[in-house]
């Protein structure tokens, strides 16, 4: 009731002169003895910032490739709308997005300090590591004569060596397309060898053989033989003198025993 004020609000930190007059400078002075206008000089300090919510990260390592961090940006008691978030090399080099390549790097979110409120900073150390493979299984088929593919390439690794027909083993050569950045399980880029195999079949007669008699007289015609069909391989026909094992160019014509043999040989 006795003056009035001016510029006597403010928001931001700084100094403000707030102006006071006496409302009747003729009945009523100042301590002092003056009427005059005088000046008050008010101030709004800096705030301390602090976080309400610590920023934090989803993980502090990842793969090659694989999804990175998530970054939660917490939040500052002041600021808020302000809060960044930075990506630097070890070597404190400043990158302009996330880092994708192998290496070790500081992810930072901070508030930018101003004149209302002082600047936080959060640092993260996090590593992306390299990619890890699983190695490929053995593979094993059985022989029937058709051609086999033991091992086949992905995006990630190349073969050689992988394809066979006949029984046996097959050393796979596999190796890795990007040695930089990516690992078999075990931690080693080297080449590796994948031992598969094709095994011996067990044959069978699809149709049995047979000869047309096994008796007959001097002079007849012979038995005829129906050598059948295997599944797998060559069919020969053997005869021997069943006396001394001598084996024949042909059909015996002789009188005598003799055996006639149909077989397929073993390989």
């Amino acid at each position: 009731e006795l003056y009035t004020v001016s510029n006597a609000v403010g928001t931001n930190a700084g100094s403000y002169n707030v102006v006071v007059s006496l409302k009747d400078k003729e009945n009523y002075v100042w301590t002092g003895g003056k009427a005059e206008d005088i000046t008050v000089e008010c101030e709004i300090k800096q705030a301390t910032n602090e976080w309400n919510t610590a920023p934090s990260i989803s993980a502090p390592a990842w793969k090659y490739k694989e999804e990175p961090a998530t970054v939660n940006v917490g939040e500052a008691k002041f600021g808020g709308d302000k809060v960044v978030v930075e990506y630097y090399t070890a070597n404190n080099e400043k990158l302009d997005e996330i880092p994708t390549s192998l290496g070790t790097y500081k992810i930072v979110v901070k508030v930018v300090e101003t004149t209302n409120f002082t600047g936080l900073s959060e640092e993260f150390e996090v590593t992306i590591e390299k990619a890890v493979v699983t190695k490929p299984i053995t593979t094993s088929y059985v022989y029937d004569g058709t051609e086999k593919v033991f091992l086949q390439e992905t995006e990630l690794y190349t073969v050689s060596n992988a394809v066979g027909t006949n029984a046996g083993s097959y050393n796979v050569l596999v190796s890795l397309k990007d040695k930089e950045n990516y690992v078999w399980t075990g931690g080693s880029a080297e080449d590796i060898t994948v031992e598969c195999e094709i095994t011996q079949a067990t044959n069978e007669w699809k149709t049995a053989p047979s000869i047309s008699k096994q008796n007959w007289k001097y002079g007849e015609q012979g038995a005829e033989v129906n050598v059948g069909n295997a599944k797998f391989g060559n069919i020969v026909v053997e005869y021997y003198n069943t006396a001394n094992n001598e084996n024949l160019d042909k059909m015996p014509e002789e009188a005598g025993s003799y055996s006639v043999v149909i077989k397929v040989v073993e390989t």
